[in-house]
């Protein structure tokens, strides 16, 4: 009988032994699972800061496009204001040139008269 509860004092401890070792084991692994979302969740936000940083690139980059897009707009409006400047310009010397060819054919018109 002595024999067979030493037997069963050994079982019991070997028994409660096997399961402290489960519950630690049990407790590392969760401990490693934290430590692999907390890991992932890292990596998440640093990839989400990278996803931002690009988005923020595209959108300075399509502001300087637009910019630039602005830029060309407003030399192609400076230079068409200069054309229509000149164009007038034109059209005012030429109006005076005609006047002027006018004014000496009624000159020449007269003095024909007066000699006849």
């Amino acid at each position: 009988k002595i024999s067979q509860l030493s037997v069963k004092q050994k079982i019991f401890q070997l028994s409660a032994q096997q399961n402290m070792k489960m519950r630690q084991l049990n407790v590392q692994l969760k401990i490693s699972q934290q430590s692999v979302k907390q890991r992932m969740l890292q990596v998440n936000v640093k990839q989400k800061i990278s996803q931002l940083s690009v988005i923020q690139k595209i959108s300075r980059l399509s502001v300087k496009q637009k910019i630039s897009q602005l830029s060309v707009k407003q030399k192609i409006f400076q230079l068409s204001a200069q054309q229509n400047m000149k164009m007038r310009q034109l059209n005012v010397q030429l109006k005076i040139s005609q006047q002027s060819v006018k004014q000496r054919m009624l000159q020449v018109n007269v003095k024909q008269k007066i000699s006849q």
